[in-house]
């Protein structure tokens, strides 16, 4: 048995007493007996006159109901099959939850890559635009040059 639902079984259900729902048989199938014209209950006579076949008769009687034994503790199986089914739906429910947290860190992952991807190619169209103006600079820079010389050729001939 799995540890979790043996301690959910633990935890929220009650052990039967299996003696006392021996007793409790005995004395719905077979009422009250009679001794010396004194009434007793079926299940306290034969527990006080016979202790050895009670025990056999409440052993084989448990043995022969649906319980699940846990730590020599007895619990009816309907009971214990409500707790797995419970414990398999909570289970179900924080397994989705989970594949739902993976599924926003993948996109979360994705979209950073893209970030990363796109800002690279960004600052690689940044980096050109600015080599691009630092060469349209530069011949503006010769052209004025160019200029400048011929100022400086005019103003000499004048």
């Amino acid at each position: 048995m799995n540890a979790k639902l043996k301690q959910r079984i633990l935890d929220n259900l009650t052990s039967l007493d299996t003696e006392e729902f021996y007793a409790n048989m005995l004395d719905d199938c077979y009422g009250e007996v009679e001794i010396a014209g004194m009434t007793f209950q079926t299940s306290r006579a034969l527990k006080e006159l016979d202790p050895t076949a009670f025990r056999c008769g409440m052993v084989d009687y448990i043995d022969s109901l649906s319980l699940v034994e846990i730590d020599g503790d007895y619990f009816e199986f309907d009971a214990c099959d409500a707790e797995r089914d419970e414990l398999i739906s909570e289970l179900e429910s924080e397994i989705s939850d989970l594949e739902a947290e993976i599924s926003d860190l993948e996109s979360e992952i994705e979209d950073f890559e893209e970030e990363e991807s796109d800002s690279a190619e960004d600052a690689k169209e940044i980096l050109a635009q600015i080599n691009s103006r630092r060469e349209s600079i530069e011949e503006i820079n010769v052209k004025i040059a160019a200029i400048n010389e011929e100022i400086a050729e005019i103003n000499n001939s004048l």
